[in-house]
């Protein structure tokens, strides 16, 4: 005969809450798009491949905005281009998540000296932060983890 807590341990295995699959269904159907410059743009598309595949994790990249809600920027950002930066975001579906990746869009990198140079935290808000010159595509895949796991606490 099984005891009460075994029970419950079955029971949970086999039905969800409908929260829990909602928070699954949440964190699990990002539709990134990504807006790089430089070196980490590249280590951004090798991440899509091999190994350290971001589609485990979310969905095929997207070419408008207006069909995506995660935005992965990735190089430095200037006051030239961050007006399109800007719109890009706005025009985003709701929920909007931003990951920042790299030195450069985090600090500014090589060019923190630079006169033009916005760091991205002053001009979007972040949601997770990836450093590294350029960061390995593991890291990129597990800042989209991480990503996951902070949506799925802010849903509860």
């Amino acid at each position: 005969m099984l005891e009460s807590s075994q029970t419950m341990q079955i029971t949970e295995m086999f039905s969800t809450t409908q929260e829990k699959m909602l928070k699954w269904a949440a964190s699990h159907s990002m539709w990134p798009i990504s807006f790089g410059f430089s070196c980490c743009a590249s280590e951004i598309v090798q991440s899509t491949h091999n190994k350290a595949e971001i589609q485990k994790f979310c969905s095929s990249f997207k070419t408008e905005p207006q069909q995506s809600d995660l935005l992965i920027i990735s190089g430095a950002i200037t006051t030239k281009i961050s007006s399109h930066v800007l719109a890009i975001y706005e025009q985003m579906l709701c929920p909007k998540y931003v990951v920042a990746v790299g030195n450069c869009a985090l600090s500014g990198g090589l060019f923190h000296e630079a006169y033009s140079l916005i760091k991205i935290d002053k001009l979007l808000p972040i949601d997770i932060e990836i450093s590294g010159c350029p960061p390995s595509s593991a890291d990129i895949a597990q800042g989209i983890f991480n990503l996951q796991n902070q949506i799925n606490r802010k849903i509860s």
